[in-house]
């Protein structure tokens, strides 16, 4: 893990001689997933296959988005109430239908699943809850009641709706209650009472929406960011209150979930700085000009008529939107404290973005280019002196079949030649074991030759611990 891919390649590298795979090839291994990471099933699937995949679930994707924010861009020129209850129904459907759009691509790991699926969502809630309503209002009408009520709808949804919803489970209550009675085997009525099945994926676009929304409508609606902290406060209960009671225990992916809402958060940072700049230099929305023509005025004061006077028309325009995204000049009808403002707010646009580029996007660059000459293992502690076998709660590499409607994965591979003590659930193996189903047994087909081979190699400590456990 320490040597790079293009020296893996070309088999030229500094190693002993016996770090060489058959003493000359130098072979290009990567950190291994956890076992409960695994889509065993999906191992088989090509390259080329999944980029194929990805580009018609993202481009199916975007099309969804494209026709919810036309509907909206359509509801809200005659019915603004309407739009807003849309974007509500947005947020609550699309989700949905993401997830069962990425559960149609063949990943080769759930961590690879949830970031696909933290993508779609990422684009489509950022998409329907802020850029595509500011996009269409006027630059004079951003202070309506009608389009803060948008943001206010978002984010007192996020803050009550939603973790309540999640709170009562009022769709799992009812399956348990009335349709497991209905159910026809017993089985189909134990899949009732099974925990719900969630995703992380979710739980982060869920929280960083939230604050996009806040921090994107802060200037016009500070009191946005109230209602996102009282949805972080909800959303950390409920959430605590549903993994120990409601939801199913998740496979153990790696961190870059986390780190994906890292740049997330910097992004709407950016976001926040542009549209509070645009706000604060095109306040107060409204620009006067004089016009070619003059006309003649007469003054009266108390009842008595002034000499009269000739003075151009003065006539109201659109209102002054600011030119520039990330740096906004500033013009002469701008008070002193708004040219400060824009301006501190200009540097600030600046100094992000070069962090984000340079921090996030500049790092993942060296990292690449360092894992192509150089590898990108980096050491944490000391080996640990203990041997495997004999930590319990470390899991085999077992090859199986997990789905939503079963209560424990299939084990698709010959029990009888490793020990099950480091399968990572515990239950009566031989009715998951798929290669003792009676359809096999009674065919008596080579199992070898339809299942992965599954075999371990005991080491010498841990043979002698058996034998003087038998004795």
């Amino acid at each position: 893990m320490s040597v790079g891919l293009i020296p893996a390649l070309l088999d030229k590298a500094d190693l002993p001689e016996h770090q060489k795979f058959r003493g000359d090839n130098i072979m290009s291994v990567n950190e291994a997933p956890e076992p409960s990471d695994v889509i065993w099933e999906n191992l088989e699937t090509t390259l080329k296959h999944q980029v194929i995949e990805l580009s018609c679930t993202f481009g199916v994707t975007f099309l969804i988005i494209g026709a919810a924010g036309g509907i909206i861009v359509g509801l809200n020129a005659d019915y603004p109430a309407v739009a807003a209850i849309f974007v509500s129904v947005c947020n609550g459907g699309l989700p949905t239908a993401f997830k069962a759009l990425t559960a149609t691509e063949e990943h080769l790991t759930q961590t690879s699943r949830q970031g696909s699926l933290l993508l779609k969502l990422v684009f489509s809630r950022w998409l329907t809850t802020a850029i595509i309503i500011w996009s269409i209002v006027p630059f004079d009408e951003i202070l309506t009641f009608s389009f803060l009520s948008k943001a206010g709808t978002v984010l007192f949804a996020d803050a009550f709706t939603t973790p309540l919803i999640r709170f009562f489970d009022p769709a799992g209550r009812f399956a348990r209650a009335y349709t497991a009675k209905s159910a026809p085997t017993q089985d189909k009525m134990n899949s009732f009472f099974e925990n719900t099945a969630w995703f992380l994926a979710e739980r982060y676009t869920d929280m960083t929406k939230s604050l996009f929304v806040g921090l994107f409508f802060a200037a016009l609606y500070p009191g946005g960011l109230l209602w996102s902290l009282c949805s972080f406060i909800m959303c950390f209960w409920v959430d605590k209150y549903c993994l120990f009671r409601l939801w199913k225990q998740p496979p153990a992916i790696d961190a870059s979930l986390t780190i994906a809402s890292r740049l997330h958060i910097a992004i709407i940072c950016i976001f926040h700085g542009v549209i509070s700049n645009q706000v604060y230099a095109g306040f107060p929305f409204v620009s006067v000009t004089p016009t070619l023509e003059a006309v003649e005025m007469t003054l009266t004061i108390d009842g008595v008529a002034q000499d009269p006077t000739t003075e151009a028309l003065y006539a109201d325009t659109d209102a002054y939107k600011p030119s520039g995204v990330f740096h906004v000049a500033t013009h002469d009808e701008m008070s002193d404290d708004q040219k400060s403002i824009v301006t501190l707010f200009s540097v600030f646009n600046i100094i992000i973005l070069v962090l984000v580029i340079f921090g996030y996007f500049g790092r993942s660059a060296f990292q690449f280019a360092r894992a192509l000459f150089k590898g990108d293992y980096n050491p944490v502690g000391d080996p640990n002196p203990d041997l495997f076998s004999f930590v319990p709660g470390i899991d085999t590499y077992v090859p199986s079949l997990t789905t939503d409607s079963l209560p424990l994965p299939l084990l698709c591979c010959d029990l009888r030649q490793f020990d099950v003590d480091h399968i990572a659930f515990t239950a009566d193996f031989a009715k998951q074991d798929v290669t003792q189903d009676s359809v096999i047994v009674d065919s008596k087909a080579d199992i070898t030759k339809i299942f992965s081979q599954c075999k371990q190699y005991k080491s010498a400590e841990l043979l002698q611990s058996e034998g003087a456990k038998k004795v």
